[in-house]
């Protein structure tokens, strides 16, 4: 039944059936109008949605993490990117939400990243930072990520220093992206250093990590360091199925 109410083009149902639970004395939960906002963000009607939240907020609730991320979330997917900066920092300073994770941030540093807005994705962590809020390897990487596909390679540095600073441990998803960085920007030494970086750091490069590496390597017509890191990739890793995954990738 509940899932009934939330299918496409069934919102307006969800509506009445709110109405006559509110007329009957009832008391609608907040778990059903976050179902609805959730809903009504995915379908682009935020308007509709932020109605919605201010009439659940005027009965006396409480929206949560959950339903404002619906929201944010709806926001950023549809390109609306200052307006749920806006509805964050409002929600923060009438301490309407108390944030329990990196989550929102995520979704907000990731719209600005793919909106090719690099510069307010990374002024998105140190406002988590003034928040009290942990940074995750998502929220780094994602930014380290961004600069990188601008072709600066010195920002994302300074992001992954930051990353170290406060505790926070590269992944090899992390390391991936900066040894990319780097190879876009033709600097490949830089690259193998970062790659025996990340032995001495325990975090093991994955297929992709070596491909990138290869490919750059052919594409500047160094085959003997191509080689070089293709027998590297043999000998550390499972040499069979590194090597069909390597071969997928080269078609990529």
């Amino acid at each position: 039944m509940g899932s009934g109410v939330v299918t496409e083009g069934q919102l307006d149902m969800g509506f009445r059936l709110l109405k006559l639970v509110d007329s009957l004395y009832f008391v609608s939960d907040q778990f059903a109008y976050t179902t609805l906002i959730d809903r009504l963000s995915k379908e682009g009607k935020l308007d509709q949605a932020n109605g919605l939240l201010g009439f659940m907020m005027k009965k006396g609730m409480h929206p949560d993490e959950v339903t404002f991320t619906a929201i944010i979330n709806g926001y950023c997917k549809n390109r609306r990117i200052e307006i749920a900066v806006t509805v964050l920092d409002t929600t923060l300073s009438s301490k309407i939400l108390t944030l329990t994770g990196p989550h929102i941030f995520n979704l907000l540093i990731d719209a600005f990243s793919k909106d090719m807005k690099f510069s307010l994705a990374y002024a998105m962590i140190a406002k988590m930072i003034k928040c009290c809020v942990t940074p995750s390897v998502v929220t780094y990487t994602t930014s380290i990520d961004g600069f990188c596909q601008t072709g600066d390679i010195n920002r994302s540095l300074e992001v992954f220093e930051l990353m170290k600073r406060c505790n926070c441990a590269p992944n090899v998803y992390t390391y991936t992206v900066l040894v990319n960085g780097y190879c876009q920007t033709g600097t490949l030494e830089e690259a193998v250093k970062l790659l025996n970086t990340m032995y001495d750091s325990g975090v093991s490069p994955n297929v992709i990590t070596y491909t990138i590496l290869i490919k750059a390597y052919v594409k500047s017509d160094d085959l003997e360091h191509a080689f070089e890191i293709l027998n590297d990739m043999v000998k550390k890793t499972s040499a069979n199925q590194t090597l069909r995954r390597f071969l997928r990738c080269l078609k990529d």
